[in-house]
């Protein structure tokens, strides 16, 4: 109802706010087509600042780019890093294309750029604000680039600052799948054995707790 209620009278501050928030939502739902709309009409509009038209392009060459369409995403994240040549997630996302199209050294070039402006923040704040991405993005390309070792090193190192940050490591079976397609077969068992493991302490513990008598009240 508000959102209707801001189209209605066309309140330029409070309308692009509920139109941007819808985009952000739409495309949090994979509902890339409504969220590709709201950001051509937001992109079309009055002049909002160079960090939120970055941002804009930034969401928008998503969109294309998980509806297959990373040509036109480069397009729209080369736009937004020359608004804001500082900004993670067009360069990770620029990196996550350059990879898929096998094209390494650039997309390492990228990940490690990230990686640094990351890193100008202090270190509580540095674990804090999705570290681990490009430290994981990069042990992908090091796999596809068939350098197992420095890929096993980013992966293990990514899983340490979700640690750090109290955050369960989700991504030892994606790293361990990462590693094996390019050939490296031990570090990927590697992982593996290591989730195994882990899941094997933790249905152990789970029984232990089933198998224990209820205190009575």
């Amino acid at each position: 109802p508000k959102l209707e209620l801001a189209i209605e009278q066309r309140k330029p501050s409070k309308y692009t706010d509920y139109v941007w928030e819808r985009a952000i939502i739409s495309a949090l739902l994979q509902k890339y087509q409504q969220a590709e709309r709201d950001l051509d009409e937001l992109l079309s509009g009055h002049s909002m600042g160079t960090s939120r038209e970055a941002e804009l392009q930034t969401l928008k060459a998503f969109c294309l780019y998980k509806t297959g369409r990373s040509k036109e995403a480069c397009q729209y994240l080369e736009q937004a890093l020359a608004l804001e040549p500082e900004r993670t997630q067009a360069l990770l996302l620029k990196a996550r294309i350059l990879l898929d199209e096998s094209r390494l050294e650039d997309a390492l070039q990228c990940s490690n750029d990230a990686r640094a402006i990351l890193r100008k923040v202090d270190f509580d704040r540095y674990l804090a604000v999705g570290a681990s991405e490009p430290v994981r993005l990069r042990g992908a390309i090091y796999a596809q680039m068939n350098k197992p070792v420095r890929a096993l090193a980013d992966f293990r190192m990514a899983e340490l600052i979700d640690n750090q940050k109290g955050i369960e490591s989700f991504s030892r079976l994606s790293a361990a799948e990462r590693l094996a397609s390019a050939g490296s077969t031990a570090q990927a068992l590697e992982l593996l054995n290591i989730e195994i493991n882990g899941l094997e302490q933790k249905l152990a513990k789970a029984k232990s707790l089933a198998k224990s008598p209820k205190k009575r009240g």
